[in-house]
């Protein structure tokens, strides 16, 4: 086994989940800076490119981001960061749950365990 690191959310991440436009209208619905409306699905796409995009260029633990075509080699796992961002999750569960994914998903050992004796620490 490998050992890696804990670590904890790519700062790239603070903000990824907030709003993708300026401002709300009168009707709360939100606007981009050009004015146009974005639906609800596009700010979805947006916000699971952008944690793909932390996860294969920043996170890597495996450290294939060199070769773009293992460019979804994380991508599985985009799904719930995504979720947990939207619902304002704090870094301490992110950072248990990508070490979490490192030792029970690809077999590699951590430095921490996010499990024992930490107030708030995470579960599965």
């Amino acid at each position: 086994m490998h050992q890696v690191s804990h670590r904890h959310p790519p700062s790239s991440w603070r903000g990824v989940a907030r709003p993708l436009a300026s401002r709300r209208d009168g009707s709360g619905l939100l606007i981009q800076a050009d004015g146009q409306p974005i639906n609800s699905d596009a700010k979805e796409d947006q916000l699971l490119l952008a944690v793909q995009e932390v996860l294969f260029r920043q996170w890597d633990p495996i450290g294939v981001n060199g070769n773009e075509l293992c460019r979804d080699e994380y991508d599985s796992y985009a799904p719930t960061i995504c979720r947990w961002l939207r619902e304002g999750t704090d870094e301490h569960k992110l950072a248990c749950h990508l070490s979490r994914l490192q030792r029970d998903s690809m077999g590699m050992s951590t430095t921490k365990n996010c499990t024992e004796g930490s107030p708030g620490a995470c579960s599965a």
